[in-house]
């Protein structure tokens, strides 16, 4: 009945220390996040710390039952503060010092280590040490060279572990045990401009279809702002290798090929040094140039490339796209030069050379015109009176 009626006196602490060890065993372990990870140690130590402090109150409370109660609880409250000294050793575990860091490294390895050194003092300093001391003469002496011996062993431990570091070296390869060598796996992959070019390339070669390719380069050009100059040297190379008279079709019909290569070759080799070229960059094209341009054109119908090249510029430095301007103006470049004067009768010759330049000159004033935003001129009238058609 006096043992039971401890307990119940007791009952309050008793209650809140068994739910202080359930908190403290329970709680950290249940901790999530990189914060609250953190914070763990510091949780542990407290919560361990609250339980030594109601073990000993709850065993001063039953004290009156007996000695033991009072025994066991220091013991206990003893074991559970050095457990909160061990919990707080992992912030020392990541230290730069490696003696400090394997030291923290292991006391917060084991809670049972941890209870057991604070437990162990404990129970040396309340039980086992007054008997010694009360047995034997030298008792101090003795203590004295029991702790030299455990300093020396800790001492010797330390200076081992710092040895395994300096000898360590710097950076150990891992022991994986499934590796493999990488291997570069390379896949070739065309560039569709490459491709688009080349194809336009051998349909120049194979079939003199030159419009494609000249809309290429001409776009390439023009983008890079290259002098007029450059444009109408390819112009004219690329045309004068594929457009041909029909006499010539048919009398050279082999070697047309081998002339279309070397154009093509004259006509790239213009096109990268006038784009590697510090020229002038490309100015404004206006009617007046237009009216330079075709000077040859207007008086003996030749030369139009200059024509076609100045206006398609024209075109494209007024927003027009560069496709629309040399639909519009390519039929100029894409015929074959006019037969020559001899073949007209002579008593009709000086009449219709000059209604073509008549009718040259209409079409030169009526593209400048549209250029300009102006109407169109009117159709003018051939030297006998009668009104010329076409252009």
């Amino acid at each position: 009945m006096p043992f039971f009626g401890g307990l119940y006196d007791a009952r309050y602490s008793i209650a809140l220390l068994s739910f202080t060890m359930v908190l403290a065993f329970r709680l950290p372990s249940a901790l999530q996040g990189d914060t609250l990870l953190r914070h763990q140690p510091m949780l542990s130590a407290v919560s361990y710390a609250a339980v030594g402090c109601l073990a000993w109150l709850t065993a001063s409370g039953l004290s009156s039952l007996g000695h033991g109660f009072a025994f066991g609880g220091a013991i206990a409250a003893a074991g559970m503060f050095s457990l909160a000294l061990t919990r707080l050793a992992r912030y020392a575990a990541g230290s730069s010092n490696p003696a400090l860091a394997d030291a923290a490294g292991w006391l917060a390895a084991s809670q049972v280590r941890g209870f057991v050194i604070g437990a162990a003092v404990a129970f040396y300093v309340l039980l086992l040490r007054p008997v010694v001391y009360e047995m034997l003469w030298l008792a101090a002496l003795y203590e004295y060279i029991a702790l030299m011996v455990l300093l020396l062993v800790v001492l010797m431990n330390v200076i081992h572990m710092l040895r395994l570091a300096a000898d360590a070296p710097e950076a150990a390869e891992p022991a994986w045990t499934h590796w493999a060598h990488h291997r570069q796996v390379l896949d070739i992959k065309t560039d569709p401009r490459s491709e688009l070019a080349g194809a336009l390339r051998q349909r120049f070669l194979d079939r003199g279809d030159w419009k494609p390719l000249w809309v290429y380069l001409l776009g390439l050009l023009y983008r890079s702002e290259a002098p007029l100059d450059a444009m109408l040297t390819v112009c004219r190379s690329l045309r004068r290798s594929a457009v041909a008279s029909p006499a010539r079709n048919i009398l050279d019909r082999s070697g047309r090929r081998a002339g279309r290569a070397a154009a093509l070759e004259q006509s790239l080799d213009i096109v990268e040094r006038a784009l590697a070229s510090p020229a002038p960059l490309l100015g404004r094209v206006d009617g007046d140039d237009i009216r330079q341009a075709a000077a040859s054109f207007i008086d003996r119908g030749t030369d139009p490339e200059a024509l076609a090249v100045a206006l398609m510029i024209a075109h494209c430095q007024r927003g027009d796209a560069l496709e629309d301007a040399v639909d519009r103006w390519f039929s100029l470049v894409d015929a074959p030069d006019p037969f020559p004067d001899w073949l007209t009768r002579p008593w009709g010759r000086s009449n219709a050379r000059l209604g073509a330049a008549l009718r040259r000159l209409h079409l030169v004033d009526n593209a400048v015109a549209s250029l300009l935003g102006e109407p169109a001129h009117a159709e003018p009238a051939s030297p006998s009176g009668a009104m010329v058609r076409g252009a």
